[in-house]
């Protein structure tokens, strides 16, 4: 069977964009996003949908029509991008600019495509282009030339068909381990939230009033000064910080004379970073690394203990609280990026008990949310070995047709 290029099967429409101020709360037009669709499905999610003016005048083509696959065109974590998400019914929404709608020509069932588009081969595909760079955004030139086996619409509609017999029950058990999972997240937070409310009783101080240093980095491109391979200084920006956790996979690194004796961002052991800008503003770590050099960038918070007063651990796990983010999302500028200032953080006020009631906070939380994680973690392998088995069923069928 001849192999024709996706990009003489479809058109590429990119999402629309517009301004945090035409955002409304809700009664506007309703906006998806690339977080509505479900990485571990390939499905459409209608959860925390964005709204914005009714009076704001969007091309049609900007609405998601049925027959549309939603993909993923723009990310900061990589295995996000290309993710796709089939519209079975005219919604009457939106879809943003971090979003594309591929749609088919007249040759090609949408219902197969999307199949093909799910598939291993095309994963593999969206692998290589992304293997080795530091790419947050999909274009549809690094798509458009893959090829695919196009069968008559006929047997493409057989092949959905096919599908749609044999991996039901798979969606079925994929879908109830995705909401167990779902909750033991959500059971994270409420334990912490519960223990945070028993703090109460203690008084609460400003964070400057607790800490030797509140402060930021800065970008060293803006001093003349370029990123380098390693050896070199360790640079820590707002991506290697997750929750009460910092990832070390993607270092990046800076010239020896980045690094000045007066520097206040540079790190040491047991200073609190936090995310200050973007997405994941208010997402905490503690830098827990010693002898090594390092310093922060523009985008991140470093807040700095005074440890006979408040504990590294107590702080982050109170600033990563779904309590505390409320909090910090309510103080986020309204840019286009969220934004928060350092007199924000200088500002908030925290519970802060003896020490010792310190230590007995961090342990509760450590061990609550380490047994849940247990139980989230053998929720994530069983849908990652659902989608195996649901992938291999897609594989054999593509290729026996």
């Amino acid at each position: 069977m001849t192999l024709l290029k996706l990009g003489d099967l479809v058109s590429f429409t990119r999402g629309l964009t517009y301004k945090k101020k035409d955002e409304v709360d809700d009664g506007g037009i309703s906006v998806l996003r690339a977080m509505n669709i479900d990485l571990s499905n390939s499905t459409l999610v209608l959860d925390e949908i964005k709204y914005i003016d009714s009076r704001i005048k969007i091309k049609d083509e900007k609405f998601a029509k049925k027959g549309d696959i939603l993909i993923c065109t723009a990310s900061g974590s990589k295995s996000h991008l290309g993710k796709v998400a089939l519209i079975e019914e005219s919604l009457g929404m939106a879809f943003g600019g971090f979003m594309a709608a591929i749609r088919c020509n007249s040759g090609c069932l949408p219902e197969f495509l999307y199949l093909v588009l799910t598939s291993p081969r095309f994963k593999s595909h969206l692998n290589t282009i992304s293997d080795g760079a530091n790419i947050n955004n999909l274009k549809f030139s690094q798509i458009k030339d893959f090829k695919l086996s196009l069968p008559p619409i006929e047997n493409q509609r057989d092949i959905v068909n096919k599908l749609k017999s044999t991996t039901p029950e798979i969606d079925k058990l994929i879908k109830i381990s995705n909401q167990i999972s779902k909750k033991y997240l959500s059971l994270k937070n409420i334990n912490t939230n519960n223990l945070i409310e028993k703090l109460q009783i203690y008084e609460t101080k400003r964070l400057k009033d607790v800490t030797h240093l509140i402060t930021k980095g800065s970008s060293p491109k803006w001093q003349g000064i370029n990123y380098v391979s390693e050896p070199g200084i360790t640079f820590i920006t707002s991506k290697n910080i997750g929750i009460n956790k910092l990832r070390l996979d993607d270092i990046r690194y800076v010239e020896e004379k980045f690094n000045t004796k007066d520097r206040k961002s540079k790190l040491e052991k047991g200073d609190v970073l936090t995310n200050i800008v973007g997405a994941s503003i208010g997402r905490t770590a503690v830098f827990n690394l010693s002898e090594i050099n390092a310093n922060i960038n523009q985008a991140v918070c470093l807040i700095r203990p005074n440890k006979d007063l408040i504990l590294s651990e107590y702080l982050s796990l109170l600033l990563n609280s779904g309590l505390y983010l409320s909090m910090i999302e309510k103080g986020a500028t309204s840019m286009a990026r969220a934004n928060l200032s350092l007199a924000f953080f200088s500002e908030l006020l925290i519970p802060v008990p003896p020490i010792n009631e310190q230590l007995c906070f961090v342990y509760q939380i450590n061990k609550l949310n380490s047994e849940i994680e247990k139980s989230h973690l053998l929720h994530i392998e069983k849908i990652n070995q659902y989608n195996s088995l649901k992938d291999s069923i897609l594989q054999r069928i593509l290729i026996s047709d």
